[in-house]
């Protein structure tokens, strides 16, 4: 167990560097201090007093403000279809929250709302000037990170740096559009999907790998799921858009050779009955005949297509 030590303090301080405070991880146990036996008590302190009052009936008080009900209900995020199979969201879970947190009125959705598509397109601009960075977070160059090598740990700070903001609710909070108690609400609701995501991730990851995974192996997974999840959406979400209108970003693109005929091939393949899973995977492949100054492009593309309308 002391042999763990060092690795434990690691994944912690590397969790804490990401902000994410949710992860599972089980510290090293402390030795216990000695036992110490409790000093004698003079015998006028343990006398019973001379004359004793009756003792006052306890005071009943109210719940504190900020303590979520135990009768709340609400929508859960968690889905599964009819093979038990968790319904992925491809938003992050602390927005999904906004939607069914039975706590806001309509006037603090509008303005919760307004927020997120303050900071999705803040998400989109960072993206498109960090796009390599943002790629890798989506490949398997993250889940492939090696968290006692201290070059991964260095690429991981620096890959997360540009797209580094305030959580969702907590921002919610600052702007004073959540109370305290709206916000443990949210985060709650959140916090039961990300916890069933992240254990759907796991079972898959260990299913491809054939054996189970340790704590250390599972970080990755835990970083992916949820502390670069918003990147990773909103980039999925614009190579998604693109492909709806991809013939029209094409033409913008000025592009030649085999880049253009497999750029051509791609959208004339996108028919208007593929699912959005398909439409993303198309783009993927995409991706590999163009440049990452191409690739911006066409995400700045879409975006002015979007403007247009």
């Amino acid at each position: 167990m002391i042999q763990n030590k060092p690795k434990a303090i690691a994944v912690l301080s590397l969790l804490a560097l990401v902000g994410v405070a949710q992860a599972q991880l089980v510290t090293p146990p402390t030795e216990a201090p000695a036992k110490t036996e409790p000093l004698p008590l003079p015998a006028e302190d343990i006398k019973a007093p001379a004359s004793e009052q009756p003792a006052s009936p306890p005071i009943r008080q109210a719940a504190p403000a900020d303590v979520i009900p135990p009768d709340l209900k609400w929508e859960s995020l968690v889905k599964r279809d009819d093979k038990g199979n968790l319904v992925r969201l491809f938003v992050s879970a602390h927005a999904a929250a906004v939607r069914v947190n039975p706590l806001l009125n309509d006037g603090a959705k509008k303005l919760a709302n307004e927020y997120l598509a303050e900071r999705r397109k803040s998400f989109e601009v960072r993206i498109i000037e960090n796009l390599d960075i943002a790629e890798d977070l989506a490949s398997d160059k993250l889940l492939k990170l090696d968290i006692m090598n201290k070059d991964d740990l260095k690429w991981l700070k620096g890959a997360r740096e540009p797209f580094t903001q305030l959580p969702i609710t907590g921002e919610l909070v600052k702007r004073g559009v959540f109370t305290t108690l709206q916000a443990k609400v949210n985060e709650k609701i959140a916090k039961e999907y990300s916890d069933e995501s992240l254990k759907d991730a796991v079972k898959h990851a260990e299913a491809a790998a054939g054996k189970p995974l340790s704590k250390l192996e599972q970080v990755p997974i835990l970083l992916r799921e949820q502390a670069v999840d918003e990147t990773i959406f909103v980039r999925r979400d614009l190579l998604i858009e693109a492909s709806r209108n991809l013939p029209a970003i094409i033409s913008k693109l000025n592009l030649e050779g085999d880049a253009a005929a497999k750029a051509n091939s791609v959208a004339k393949g996108l028919t208007k009955d593929k699912t959005d899973d398909e439409r993303f995977a198309a783009m993927e492949t995409l991706r590999e005949g163009l440049s990452v100054d191409q690739r911006r492009e066409l995400l700045r593309q879409t975006i002015a297509l979007r403007e247009k309308k």
